[in-house]
């Protein structure tokens, strides 16, 4: 388990200084770079919670009764 959580801790650490490399040096004065970030990220996000969860998001989870 300390293994798995060090690997996330550096995945996460990683992608966020990419990330956060990548909006800096877009900056141009406005928010446009950062809300661009933020809408990236949470597409993919989106995206990979629709793979994992294999189209049972969108069924009823309690069945009528």
């Amino acid at each position: 388990a300390g293994t798995a959580s060090s690997i996330l801790g550096f995945m996460q650490t990683f992608l966020g200084g990419v990330l956060g490399t990548l909006i800096g040096q877009a900056f141009n004065g406005t928010v446009t770079p950062l809300a661009a970030g933020f809408c990236s990220v949470s597409l993919g996000a989106l995206v990979m919670v629709l793979i994992a969860e294999r189209g049972k998001f969108f069924q009823p989870q309690n069945p009528p009764v």
